[in-house]
């Protein structure tokens, strides 16, 4: 509670924002399969993590990939 008082974030946003910043560098600097980033940055269902991504990014994590933009 004190940490949402002091940066107004969850440390639960906090966490997803930088798995999604961690995903979106190994989008553009590797070519591992989308199911093994959501793994790695640890989420077990690629599904969820393609919606949460797009979610974030306001594009899949192929279509990020493919325009390798920041």
């Amino acid at each position: 509670m004190v940490y949402k008082n002091f940066y107004n974030r969850t440390v639960d946003q906090e966490q997803q924002d930088f798995r999604i910043r961690r995903a979106c560098s190994l989008l553009k600097e590797t070519e591992l399969p989308i199911s093994d980033i959501a793994r790695s940055v640890g989420y077990d269902n690629a599904l969820y993590f393609s919606r949460l991504f797009r979610q974030k990014k306001g594009r899949t994590p192929t279509q990020y990939r493919k325009g390798k933009n920041t």
